[in-house]
């Protein structure tokens, strides 16, 4: 599913009309719709690989920094994911999944987070 396939469906979700009437009628506000998807797209994959970066590096050797940095990226990242499906009113196994990456996230900055905070030198 492409862009435009992923747009029409919420649209579709959200509105309650179809996405094609509204790109015949609306051609340069539907191309906007598109781009808008497209570069949360991007911006999405940006983020997710900056979280890989610092969990691969600085989270192993336990900085402190990292882990804010994880709380706060993973928490603004998964937080406003399950606000637009919420809002936009996606179905339930998309909501599940976005419940599971909040726990994951939340479960892989408490495990270390002794270690992190309490000031044991990481073994690596």
């Amino acid at each position: 599913m492409g862009a435009e396939g992923s747009v029409a469906s919420d649209f579709t979700t959200f509105t309650g009309k179809s996405w094609s009437e509204y790109a015949t009628a609306n051609p340069k506000a539907a191309q906007l719709h598109v781009l808008d998807a497209r570069t949360m797209g991007t911006l999405a994959l940006t983020i997710g690989l900056l979280i890989v970066l610092i969990a691969s590096n600085a989270y192993r050797r336990a900085e402190k920094w990292s882990w804010s940095s994880l709380l706060v990226g993973g928490g603004i990242s998964w937080g406003l994911y399950l606000g637009y499906s919420l809002t936009v009113g996606s179905g339930g196994g998309l909501i599940t999944m976005i419940i599971v990456g909040i726990a994951l996230l939340i479960l892989g900055l408490a495990v270390p987070a002794r270690v992190i905070f309490g000031g044991k030198p990481s073994s690596r």
